[in-house]
């Protein structure tokens, strides 16, 4: 099986950004995600790859563009603050 390949949004100075993160590493480490990390609130181009998900975000998130959130582009899926590891690798191993 080939790597999996997710993107993360998230804001630099986030406090639920910084709680993931560490299940974001194990994510990584443990279960051999790839996560490329994008900052939206201080970086224009990333918040526009963010905002061409518009509809995925009114369809999972209620409409609100959230970060941290996370995209699985092979999949067109995305998930809003998972807030653990474990809803997280559930979600990214679907």
């Amino acid at each position: 099986m080939g790597t999996k390949y997710i993107v993360e949004f998230y804001g630099a100075t986030c406090p639920y950004c910084r709680e993931i993160e560490p299940a974001v590493g194990r994510l990584e480490r443990e279960d051999g995600v790839t996560v490329e990390r994008l900052e939206v609130w201080n970086n224009a181009g990333n918040a526009a790859q963010m905002e061409a998900l518009a509809d995925l975000y009114e369809a999972e998130c209620g409409g609100d563009m959230v970060v941290p959130s996370f995209y699985d582009p092979a999949t067109a899926r995305l998930i809003c603050n998972p807030g653990s590891y474990e809803r997280l690798k559930t979600w990214a191993k679907e």
